[in-house]
This record gives structure tokens, C-alpha cells and sequence, in this order.
């Protein structure tokens, strides 16, 4: 994506980490180990433990409801797609 500056941004982006631009951004990196941008120059990320939205249609939907543990999310998806055990 570019941004009203005309620089490349990823979409996804953290507020800090090790993953932060100085200077002029290049497009972002799509190789397997690439880092998210951040914002903040860190040698982590940090992160709270807040509740994130999930939606869902189609088969599995009817799973997606309430509060969920981040692992059964993964188990579900499988599970839609015909993969779990």
C-alpha cells in the first residue's frame, strides 16, 4: 500500500518492535523472514493480553462465538476446511 506521503507501508504494522523503518521506506519485505514495520525501535515487541474480534461465515461459523482461547481459533479453521483429526 502507499500512503498519502507516497512511501510503501505494509498493512499490518506494530507499534514497536524490531521491525522499525528509519528514513525512507523501501516496499515492504515479503520474504518468509521478513519483520512486520514498527513504529518504535524495540529488540521485542510488546503486547497486551486484550480481546480481539473474530467473525466468521460459512461451515465452522457456528464455532466462532463468546470468548475464545487463541488455540482452539486455529483448531476451528482446520476443522472448516475438512483437515482436523
Amino acid at each position: 500500500a502507499i500512503a498519502s506521503d507516497g512511501q510503501p507501508y505494509s498493512t499490518l504494522g506494530y507499534g514497536n518492535g524490531p521491525g522499525a523503518v528509519r528514513g525512507t521506506r523501501g516496499a515492504p519485505d515479503t520474504s518468509p523472514k521478513a519483520r512486520q514495520q514498527s513504529l518504535v525501535p524495540l529488540g521485542a515487541e510488546t503486547h497486551g493480553g486484550e480481546d480481539v474480534a473474530l467473525y466468521a461465515t460459512g461451515p465452522g461459523s457456528q464455532e466462532v462465538h463468546g470468548v475464545l482461547e487463541q488455540n482452539r481459533i486455529g483448531w476451528i479453521v482446520r476443522r472448516a476446511l475438512g483437515l482436523a483429526d
